[in-house]
C-alpha cells in the first residue's frame, strides 16, 4: 500500500493543543511504525474500569526506574483525565488474538459501556 504525504499539513489534521505544529512536524503524526498493541486501563470517576487501546509507545528503563512515552494519550481523552485525577494507570500488553475483538467492539458499540474481556 502506498501513501503520499505532501509538504503542507493536510487540513483534516487539527491541532490537539495550541502551537502543536510549530513544535512538531505533521510528519510525526502521519508517519508511524507499527508497534506493540497495548491497553492502558484507568479508573473512571464512577469507579468503573476505562480501557484505551494504543499501538505506538516507547518504553525505557533500568534498575533506576521505568518510563513510558505514550503519544496517543492526548489531553482530550478519558484516559488522560483519569490519569491526572487518579495518579495511576496500568499498561497491559495483549496478544494479537485480541485485535479482532477490539475492532468489533469499536465498530459496533461506539460509546456504550461494556466490560473489558478477561
Amino acid at each position: 500500500m502506498k501513501y503520499e504525504i505532501g509538504t503542507q499539513k493536510p487540513e483534516t489534521l487539527k491541532e490537539e493543543w495550541p502551537g502543536q505544529w510549530t513544535v512538531f512536524s505533521h510528519y510525526e503524526q502521519l508517519y508511524c511504525v507499527p508497534g506493540v498493541l497495548y491497553v492502558v486501563t484507568t479508573k473512571k470517576e464512577s469507579g468503573k474500569t476505562n480501557a484505551g487501546w494504543f499501538s505506538s509507545a516507547s518504553f525505557h528503563g533500568d534498575g533506576g526506574g521505568h518510563y513510558s512515552i505514550l503519544p496517543g494519550i492526548m489531553q482530550s481523552t478519558h484516559t488522560y483525565r483519569n490519569v491526572l485525577r487518579e495518579k495511576e494507570f496500568v499498561i497491559n500488553f495483549l496478544s494479537s488474538d485480541y485485535n479482532k475483538a477490539k475492532f468489533l467492539k469499536i465498530d459496533h458499540s461506539r460509546f456504550t459501556l461494556h466490560p473489558i474481556p478477561p
